[in-house]
């Protein structure tokens, strides 16, 4: 691909291919294709930060079972690492609520963004493209969203006329880390000026080959099957039917889907103390004990309205809204524990304008209402109505080669609890106070071009972000995270977790030399986070805890219990406490095109990237922060063929908050093998991914669960495509 001059849109492409696994022929003179989050960023000719897009083949080597797997080595970008079913993206050590998934531009409306152990209610086989944003144009969906965003498209609502050749997908994969099995499909169908899209999918994978045991501790793996993860297995299933009329002037429809999975969580962790040493220091029988599950649902409605040339202030409006009705469930060896229920709506409206041919922007407004509720003997959050605002506005101002751009926005929260079971428990009659208030985020950006093939970007932002309902009001056992959950909000009163953030980028193409670099730091005021703490929390026969520091678990405290009948099994306690906080690092990228034709190619590439996350309080580090990365990868394809070789190692993380456990170093080492073939206006294509060849046994430093389950072994996947 070769730079255009400073009013292309192209240019933020050829930055988005650079971070991610870019393949010699993709690196061609192409005309844009629109991003889909938001009209924000179709407005934009560049932005302060790199637009990354995820799509064609480049989407079909990483699909994985959930949307953190498959987005994981990217440049500044992890997973959660959870178990196989549930693993959520992480942005420059960012995660949960500091990070926006949205699907077609709307939010998921899911549990995902509370807990690490709830599944993103995404079908990564069903997408055609991810779109990841960072920049001055990020604040138009929330002063959350410091590490960035992240958009799914799966097109569902056909608004671009459907081509001939383009109207239907097949695709296969056979896994032999978990013997599983995914098949989906969709069909376009055409009727007058009704455009449909029907699609669905099956997943079938079981427990993953691991190297090894899952557990490190040997007390715990003593009783674990080698070289697989027990109770790690998938099930999931998706039918999603869209219908649209498009138009130049007009364009509108709507979609229903419905997403349901079942997945394990391995074993519950039993712990219980059964003496005291000769320093009188308690000694920890620790088990696995029951089996535990999700099963999980949403329905979702989804709707959309596009108007072209509406008046001279206004190019384009477009309106969106999402349905959502989702429920969950958590569960030992098949015995319900807690229940998940949420019902809401996210509506989105944006008015496009310009101003002559250098200033162009965008005006929306944005409204979100749910209901909220955990119910069940292990219910450890209240039930909450929560009802949030937003107005923003993005500006782009281009004076011939710089680009000026401010985004701004006002965000206000509304959350008010209910009254909840544990309530009676521990005889409290009265709700919590509510939360209200406002919050206020804005940041600007530049891009300048000294010369045609380079860029550099500058990005500062202060932004807002209001606390969550979880952050505010958890209090019980969460079986999904093996831990008691609660919040310090009512002893400490959490306020906005305010935030500065700097980013500063090269890019630039020497002949067949292409460099990237990024370099960002965020400095945070209040900022929440869920660490352990150190306590114990012990459970007493009326279903109410006692927490106790674990310094303070002596023989008198244990006689106590006993004789009063209790048991002395615990759960180590998780709290979310306020703290001044930086973060920091940075990611390079260089690709070097050996040889490049029209249908081959060889290609070069070196990615690194680390982040550091400190608490400036307690002078320590953060829990769950990945660790340093750097890899190679090699992009060969002539003709039909194309094969990829990539090399990623992982340092070991040591620099670990209190109460967590260090992890080692590991390589991953991993190729893929494709043939295309075209018969007239079908595309078929045959591939072979083979990954962690070294079979190496890994453990993810961002995973709450990184003692009890370790990354998927050696794996083979064959995959089958069909495009026509």
């Amino acid at each position: 691909m070769k730079f255009k001059n400073h009013h292309s849109r192209n240019r933020y492409l050829l930055i988005a291919l650079l971070a991610s696994p870019v393949l010699a022929e993709d690196l061609v003179e192409m005309d844009a294709f629109p991003v889909q989050a938001s009209m924000i960023l179709r407005t934009a000719d560049n932005f302060a930060q790199p637009v990354e897009i995820i799509g064609g083949e480049t989407l079909n080597i990483r699909r994985s079972a959930t949307l953190g797997e498959t987005l994981t080595g990217l440049p500044g970008i992890a997973d959660s690492g959870y178990y196989p079913g549930a693993s959520r993206p992480i942005i420059r050590g960012f995660s949960n609520d500091r990070i926006r998934v949205l699907r077609n531009g709307l939010d998921l409306l899911d549990a995902s963004v509370g807990s690490l152990d709830h599944a993103v209610a995404i079908e990564p086989f069903r997408l055609e493209r991810i779109e990841i944003l960072r920049g001055p144009a990020v604040l138009g969906f929330g002063g959350n969203t410091v590490g960035g965003m992240i958009n799914v498209v799966d097109n569902l609502i056909p608004l671009q006329p459907i081509k001939s050749g383009n109207r239907g997908y097949f695709g296969s994969q056979w896994d032999s880390a978990s013997s599983g099995i995914s098949l989906s499909a969709t069909q376009g169908i055409v009727s007058g000026a009704n455009q449909w899209r029907v699609g669905g999918l099956i997943r079938r994978h079981g427990d993953i080959s691991i190297r090894g045991r899952g557990a490190k501790d040997p007390e715990l793996s003593a009783n674990q099957p080698d070289g697989r993860l027990e109770n790690s297995f998938v099930h999931t299933d998706e039918l999603a039917l869209g219908w649209a009329v498009p138009g130049r002037q007009r364009a509108y429809g709507m979609s229903g889907s419905y997403f349901a999975t079942r997945y394990g969580l391995g074993r519950e962790l039993e712990q219980s103390v059964v003496g005291f040493d000769g320093e009188g220091n308690p000694i920890v029988e620790r088990e696995l004990d029951d089996a535990v599950s999700i099963e999980l649902e949403q329905f979702r409605w989804d709707g959309v309205v596009e108007i072209n040339d509406v008046a001279r202030w206004a190019e384009s409006v477009e309106i969106k809204l999402g349905i959502s009705d989702y429920w969950h469930s958590e569960s030992e060896d098949g015995e319900v524990g807690t229940e998940f229920r949420s019902k809401g709506f996210e509506g989105r409206a944006e008015a496009a304008h310009s101003l002559g041919d250098r200033w162009s922007g965008v005006v929306g407004l944005q409204l979100n209402h749910s209901y909220f509720e955990a119910a069940g003997d292990e219910a450890f959050l209240r039930p909450t109505w929560t009802t949030q605002a937003g107005v923003f506005v993005f500006e782009n101002y281009d004076m011939n080669n710089h680009q000026f751009q401010m985004g701004a926005r006002l965000d206000y929260r509304n959350i008010s609890p209910r009254l909840f079971e544990r309530d009676d428990i521990i005889g409290r009659s009265d709700v919590p106070e509510g939360f209200r208030k406002a919050a206020l985020s804005g940041s600007v950006g530049w891009v300048y071009e000294p010369l045609p093939q380079a860029a550099l970007n500058v990005y500062l932002s202060h932004t807002q972000r209001l606390p969550s309902a979880q952050e505010l009001y958890a209090d019980g056992p969460h079986v999904g995270t093996f831990a008691y959950e609660v919040s310090d909000h009512e002893a400490a009163g959490f306020g906005r977790e305010s935030a500065w953030s700097l980013d500063i980028g090269w890019t630039q193409r020497v002949g067949r030399f292409e460099l990237g670099i990024d370099g960002f730091v965020s400095d945070f005021k209040d900022f929440i986070t869920l660490r352990q703490t150190g306590e114990w929390a012990f459970e007493n026969h009326d279903e109410s805890f006692d927490l106790v520091a674990s310094r303070d678990v002596d023989a008198n405290f244990i006689a106590d219990r006993e004789m009063r009948g209790e048991d002395t099994e615990f759960l180590r306690v998780t709290r979310y406490q306020q703290t001044c906080a930086r973060f920091y690092g940075g990611e390079l990228q260089a690709t070097i095109h050996i040889w490049e034709e029209a249908r081959s190619g060889l290609s070069l590439s070196f990615i690194a990237d680390q982040v550091r996350a400190t608490d400036r309080d307690e002078r320590v580090s953060l829990p769950r922060i990945p660790t340093r990365r750097y890899g190679g990868r090699m992009d060969l394809h002539h003709g039909p063929w194309r094969f990829q070789v990539e090399a990623r190692h992982v340092e070991a993380q040591t620099r670990t908050a209190p109460q967590e456990m260090p992890v080692g170093s590991h390589t991953l080492l991993g190729t893929y093998t494709s043939y295309e073939i075209h018969n007239g206006s079908k595309t078929i294509l045959l591939s072979l991914r083979m990954q962690n060849l070294l079979n190496h046994q890994a453990r993810n430093a961002t995973s709450f669960v990184k003692d009890l389950a370790s990354m998927a072994g050696r794996s083979v996947n064959l995959g089958l495509e069909v495009r026509y």
